[in-house]
């Protein structure tokens, strides 16, 4: 899966050089969703993987990713960019954006995965075991960097593609990783 995710980055960006500057509007935010979307659904089968044991039910896994989706657009998204405002502030000093990024964005985006997790299947029977916990974190992880690269992409109306497969494959990796 890691080969095949490096193979699609490799392939983006050999697409996005040959395509003349002509890509715009629709063509291009759609063309940002999907890089949204691949990126994760391969993180995801990759995280998914390593529950060898005793998988979880994919339907779990799901409802997990979405539910982390969710609160991404619905809460987290707008508590970031609307309660703390912090495209305001944030960017003035590189210790401010340090701080910003740990206790405001950080706290916020795991709090809402964390949440996600404990609120929806950990008092289920299928949560029995630690990788459980890995699994289903991540999901949740990969469910908040799809919303927040969708947002990315919605609100540039598209991206560049050869830089915007590496922002959503990095960011999706990011919140796994962390999520995880």
């Amino acid at each position: 899966l890691l080969i095949v995710l490096v193979l699609f980055v490799v392939v983006v960006t050999i697409v996005a050089n040959l395509l003349p500057d002509t890509l715009s509007g629709t063509s291009l935010v759609t063309a940002g969703v999907i890089l949204a979307v691949v990126p994760a659904l391969i993180w995801l089968g990759f995280f998914y993987q390593q529950d060898r044991r005793e998988p979880e039910p994919k339907s779990y896994v799901v409802r997990v990713f979405v539910l982390g989706a969710i609160l991404a657009a619905g809460v987290g998204i707008p508590i970031v960019r609307d309660l703390f405002n912090v495209n305001a502030w944030m960017y003035t000093n590189e210790t401010i954006n340090l701080l910003g990024s740990i206790l405001v964005i950080g706290v916020v985006e795991e709090a809402l995965i964390y949440a996600a997790v404990r609120y929806s299947v950990f008092d289920s029977a299928e949560f029995d075991e630690r990788v459980d916990g890995i699994v289903y974190a991540t999901a949740a992880g990969l469910g908040f960097a799809t919303m927040l690269n969708f947002d990315y992409v919605v609100g540039h109306a598209g991206v560049d593609l050869g830089v915007g497969v590496i922002r959503v494959t990095v960011t999706a990796l990011a919140h796994a990783s962390i999520a995880g």
